[in-house]
C-alpha cells in the first residue's frame, strides 16, 4: 500500500514539473505573440498558435489521467465498502475539468481571432 502511495507521489511531482515546462512555453508563446503585434510577424503568430495548442492539449491528456485516477479510488473505496461521498464529488469534479478542458482545446483549435487561450 506504501509503495502505491509514494509511486502516485512520484507520479504528481512529474506532473507538477510538466505543468512548470508548460508554463515556460507559455510564456515564450506570450513573447511570440507580442512580435507579432509589434511587427506582423506571421511566423511568429503561427508556432505562438502551436505552442498554445500543444500546451492545451498537454493539460488536456493530464485532467484526463487525473480523473481516471480518482475513478480507481472512487471505484476502490466502493468496493471496499467505505463511504465513498468525497471520493464521488473528486471524481466528479475532476469529470468537469476534463471537459472544461476539452472545450478550451476545442476553442484553441476552432478559434481564428487570438492565438493566447487566456486573452478574452
Amino acid at each position: 500500500m506504501n509503495n502505491d502511495k509514494e509511486r502516485e507521489l512520484r507520479v504528481d511531482e512529474w506532473i507538477w514539473v510538466i505543468f512548470i515546462i508548460l508554463s515556460i512555453f507559455n510564456i515564450f508563446g506570450d513573447e511570440l505573440e507580442k512580435k507579432f503585434y509589434r511587427e506582423k510577424d506571421i511566423s511568429s503568430k503561427n508556432l505562438s498558435k502551436s505552442i498554445f495548442t500543444l500546451t492545451v492539449l498537454v493539460s488536456f491528456f493530464i485532467y484526463v489521467y487525473l480523473s481516471y485516477r480518482k475513478y480507481q479510488v472512487f471505484s476502490r473505496n466502493k468496493a471496499e465498502g467505505k463511504n465513498t461521498d468525497i471520493c464521488e464529488m473528486r471524481f466528479f469534479a475532476s469529470i468537469l475539468v476534463v471537459i472544461a478542458s476539452f472545450l478550451y482545446l476545442y476553442c484553441q483549435l476552432t478559434d481564428k481571432g487570438d492565438v493566447n487561450p487566456s486573452l478574452v
